[in-house]
């Protein structure tokens, strides 16, 4: 009971004085202090009682009070920690799209690449099949061409002793008439 008369910072030892200022503060009369007791009536105990009720009633409502503000501190905390969390988890997959496309347009952009590594090697590799193809059909123009010049050349020569040979005999032949008349006359 020394919560009716004292404050609770405050040490009380249990003695007569501090059991007649409890009952002062109290209100109680008739009452009676022995050598370690006091002795109240059946009265005097509902009294006390009733006192304790509006501190017990005063408690209650601060741990009330106080527990709702504990209870509300510990759902602001736990919402922003859930808006945190959210808002985390919305960057995270957001930043996962950025280098999700990010890593699309390089990939894109890498295949383009390789396409027009691609096609300069193919026409590379084309043209040199292509020169390689130019030279040989160069090499067999020419032997083509050698081939005709010299049957041009045979059939030319041909024609040209042909040609002699007739007049060789054409001469043999005026000759040789010459010759046959000159033996006749």
């Amino acid at each position: 009971y020394k919560i009716i008369s004292f404050t609770l910072s405050k040490s009380v030892e249990p003695s007569a004085a501090s059991c007649l200022e409890i009952a002062k503060r109290a209100g109680l009369k008739d009452w009676a202090i022995g050598k370690s007791k006091i002795f109240l009536k059946y009265f005097h105990i509902e009294r006390l009682n009733q006192k304790m009720e509006l501190y017990h009633h005063a408690a209650t409502l601060i741990q009330k009070v106080v527990r709702g503000f504990l209870a509300c501190r510990k759902f602001q905390r736990m919402k922003q920690r859930q808006t945190s969390e959210a808002a985390i988890k919305i960057q995270k997959v957001f930043r996962g799209w950025v280098q999700r496309k990010k890593y699309k347009q390089e990939l894109q952009t890498s295949n383009q690449a390789a396409l027009v590594i691609q096609s300069v090697f193919r026409g590379w590799l084309a043209w040199k099949q292509y020169s390689q193809l130019k030279c040989l059909k160069l090499h067999a123009v020419v032997i083509i061409q050698k081939v005709v010049r010299g049957w041009l050349a045979r059939r030319r020569y041909i024609k040209q002793r042909n040609e002699l040979l007739k007049k060789l005999n054409t001469v043999l032949a005026i000759q040789s008439g010459w010759f046959i008349e000159a033996i006749y006359i």
